[in-house]
């Protein structure tokens, strides 16, 4: 089963999605939108979707980030996505789990950085980066530690 990252923004959502095996995370196009039309938003993940399960590779899972504070309290803009999270179970009939993404947009800055790319194509992947960090941090955070040899 793959799992679904998504970074919400008002304006772009950045996507990443796993591997069957959950072991690998590829980035996707970025969505955009006007911030208020959730229905295209819908819309546009149905096709993302439809297209794994039509590869026999369905994704279950949905994983969304959400900014908690430094005090790990959520505040308006968490709960706006976690309503954005309860469409997104509805609509898509798949459980939808929340990642804390405090510090994803600066990793993914930092990241960024030694490309040399323009401000323009770094504000492009800048979603799509924070979509794989949150994805990977999800997936790390569920596996189990690994043994560790005893000492002697």
């Amino acid at each position: 089963m793959r799992i679904l990252g998504i970074d919400y923004g008002d304006r772009r959502i950045g996507l990443a999605v796993s591997d069957p095996t959950q072991t690998a995370v590829t980035g996707l196009p970025t969505l955009h939108w006007d911030g208020q039309d959730l229905e295209a938003v819908c819309r546009e993940l149905s096709g993302i979707l439809a297209g794994y399960a039509e590869d026999g590779s369905p994704v279950g899972r949905i994983v969304l980030g959400i900014p908690l504070r430094t005090d790990g309290t959520e505040g308006p803009a968490a709960q706006k996505i976690r309503r954005f999270g309860e469409r997104l179970a509805q609509t898509f009939d798949t459980p939808v789990d929340v990642y804390d993404e405090r510090h994803t947009t600066e990793e993914s800055r930092a990241a960024l950085r030694p490309t040399g790319w323009s401000g323009k194509k770094k504000k492009a992947k800048l979603d799509m980066m924070s979509a794989l960090l949150i994805l990977r941090g999800y997936l790390d955070a569920r596996r189990p530690d690994p043994p560790r040899p005893e000492r002697t």
